[in-house]
């Protein structure tokens, strides 16, 4: 793998050249085309175990998909590649299938739920690093709720802003249906539509902090039929930061904030 310097750079296809930038970093990666014809990788019997491996890191990518969805309003504070992070613990539910032939094999959420427990989205600021708290919460598996309760944060105590022009700042919660991923008719399927609801906070301002409070994120005003059994319900976190724009309005600051996966079940 060569990397292109800041005199020579370009993004895209050249000849059997190609360039481009991973997400998080400026560095322009360059690589040459080859290998095997897609035909070939797709028919010929000397590629079948390619072949499998490849279905099931399609299946892997799904399941990363699913849990996008299932905490949409949050992806805006992840940075790096927090999907290909995800794409490994994936595999690692995806292995736990002994029943299915390779290749095959079906993603279970559902019987290891605690596995994403804690995840970060952010590479940079981790949910943690500014929140030093642990957040209580509730989640009904029934009722599709839950509620997620705040500490009160002082700054420069349990509460540190990353550095930059944050004024002020506001948190975010989704609930979400994560569904379990099957295979069938050569390609993997959620057992269900992945969804996701949402509660914001007011906004506080940074040098003061807050008080204690909740957030019970509304799910069921996006659903149109319930989900199918067996999935799982995942409540994320999140903290945005504004700061005032043109008249008067907040508006929020780009590419800060963090968020993390706080519970599922």
């Amino acid at each position: 793998m060569a990397k292109l310097d800041a005199e020579f750079s370009f993004t895209g296809k050249l000849g059997n050249l190609s360039a481009y930038r991973r997400k998080g970093s400026k560095q322009v990666i360059l690589r040459q085309a080859g290998g095997p014809s897609k035909d070939k990788i797709k028919n010929d019997p000397v590629f079948d175990k390619q072949r499998r491996h490849n279905m099931e890191f399609g299946g892997c990518a799904t399941g990363t998909r699913c849990i996008r969805k299932a905490m949409r309003p949050l992806q805006q504070l992840g940075s790096g590649d927090f999907t290909g992070i995800l794409n490994k613990m994936n595999r690692s539910l995806l292995v736990l299938d002994t029943t299915s032939e390779f290749g095959k094999r079906n993603i279970y959420f559902s019987r290891s739920p605690k596995l994403y427990e804690g995840f970060q989205l952010n590479d940079t600021n981790s949910f943690d690093s500014i929140v030093r708290n642990p957040l209580q919460y509730k989640m009904d598996k029934d009722t599709l709720s839950a509620e997620i309760i705040f500490p009160a944060l002082k700054p420069g105590i349990n509460f540190f802003v990353p550095p930059g022009n944050h004024p002020l700042y506001s948190f975010i919660v989704t609930i979400g249906i994560l569904p379990d991923l099957i295979y069938g008719k050569e390609k993997y399927q959620p057992l269900s539509v992945p969804r996701s609801g949402i509660a914001q906070s007011a906004w506080f301002p940074v040098r003061k902090g807050s008080l204690s409070f909740s957030l019970l994120p509304d799910l069921a005003s996006s659903l149109t039929e319930a989900p199918v059994s067996p999935f799982t319900l995942m409540l994320s976190a999140g903290i945005c930061f504004g700061t005032i724009g043109i008249n008067n309005e907040i508006e929020q600051v780009k590419k800060t904030g963090a968020a993390k996966i706080v519970g599922m079940e």
